[in-house]
């Protein structure tokens, strides 16, 4: 399979690349060339920065596309734009402001104090950041760490009860935490 890892020299995208390497799929790594790591010679580099020219992926195709480090909507459509159907599968780990929507001059976090739902009541109160707070802080999100315990253990089902365990434990702390701040009279 041939993968365009968008920005995949560090943190989660550094272990996807690795694994995509070790895996045996041809691997190409599109990032500014901040890091320039001997792990990833296997892998074809094209430097650009993403808020640039893309051009170099007009001619490209790939089987999927995995973009790590989109932060605002206009770098996920740019990105579209420049593959066009030749990225293949695209997925993306997100941040809020990619999630929320353009927040235009006003800034995520002004647009996403003002979200409201369709009965206009706020999407985001006191209570519903505190509960998913507790629970960010509690769930296994890091599927580094999962990777790790499935190779030290030597069985996935470690990693899975991992998994499993801490997300229902920050399910119910979160749970209690919105429930207890309701019944507290903070919204």
């Amino acid at each position: 399979m041939h993968i365009l890892m968008v920005g995949g020299t560090r943190f989660v995208g550094r272990a996807m690349t690795e694994a995509a390497l070790r895996r045996g799929h041809q691997v190409t790594l599109l990032h500014r060339g901040v890091t320039d790591d001997p792990a990833f010679a296997a892998a074809e580099q094209l430097r650009a920065d993403r808020d640039g020219d893309l051009s170099m992926l007009r001619s490209r195709e790939f089987d999927a596309t995995i973009d790590v480090c989109a932060y605002v909507p206009r770098q996920v459509y740019a990105l579209a734009e420049a593959l066009g159907e030749r990225g293949g599968h695209h997925v993306f780990v997100s941040t809020m402001s990619v999630l929320a929507g353009d927040s235009g001059e006003n800034g995520v976090v002004t647009h996403i104090r003002t979200m409201t739902r369709d009965d206009g009541s706020f999407v985001f109160t006191r209570a519903t950041a505190a509960s998913a707070l507790v629970f960010f802080v509690l769930a296994m999100q890091c599927l580094a760490t999962l990777t790790v315990t499935r190779r030290e253990t030597g069985a996935l089902k470690y990693a899975a009860l991992q998994f499993a365990y801490m997300s229902g434990l920050a399910y119910v702390a979160a749970f209690v935490v919105y429930q207890g701040l309701r019944l507290a009279g903070v919204s």
